[in-house]
């Protein structure tokens, strides 16, 4: 009841909307405007977005988070699986689900790593992309881990500058993850969480036990 202005940002604007680019175009910058503008710095602990999950339940619903809870999970998450500066990074999920937003955009603007994305889900694609652009780091569903994994022609790809792929979004299967590390020659780790929670993830020096039954 209290949203006010709906901004659309390109395309058609209904009438009982206001157009950003209409905006743009009357803005004129001065002193005065900046003054009145640094009064809605946002603060650190202010939602910074919503994010769309069903969860565990399966239930659909809309996660508040601030922008030092993103900071602060992309920090310590990328202690936790070794990763950081100098990450060339896979984007294969849409970017404004938690996995991609959190594991490589929010990655990239804290680390300033390299960002490749992948518009494809086929699996021959994203070992295209993977060879090509020299990536470390993917992020993605089991369902995409398998057929990977899957793919006849796996052995003629070089992956060898793959180091981990973060699995996560639904269960794991520990044969998948087996088979995963087995096939690709990578470690993959086990996540839970990103969007509700602190996000748990398994490390590299976790047993394969811890692994494959953490989720």
């Amino acid at each position: 009841p209290q949203l006010q202005n709906l901004i659309v940002v390109r395309g058609k604007v209904p009438s009982d909307s206001v157009s950003l680019s209409t905006l743009m175009e009357k803005m004129t910058l001065t002193e005065a405007t900046a003054n009145y503008l640094a009064k809605f710095k946002p603060s650190p602990d202010d939602v910074a977005r919503l994010a769309p999950t069903g969860g565990t339940t399966g239930l659909s619903k809309l996660v508040p988070r601030t922008h030092n809870s993103d900071l602060c999970k992309v920090y310590y998450g990328a202690r936790a699986y070794e990763g950081g500066f100098g990450d060339v990074m896979l984007a294969v999920a849409p970017l404004v689900h938690d996995i991609n937003y959190l594991f490589i955009f929010c990655n990239w603007a804290l680390f300033g790593n390299k960002i490749v994305i992948c518009p494809s889900t086929k699996a021959k694609d994203i070992l295209q992309q993977i060879e090509r652009e020299r990536v470390t780091q993917c992020v993605m569903v089991p369902t995409l881990l398998s057929d990977i994994v899957k793919e006849p022609n796996l052995d003629k790809y070089d992956l060898s500058s793959l180091s981990r792929v973060i699995c996560g979004g639904a269960h794991l299967p520990a044969e998948l993850a087996k088979n995963a590390m087995g096939r690709l020659k990578i470690y993959v780790h086990n996540g839970y969480g990103s969007t509700e929670g602190v996000t748990l993830i398994t490390r590299s020096y976790d047993s394969l036990e811890v692994v494959y039954s953490s989720v």
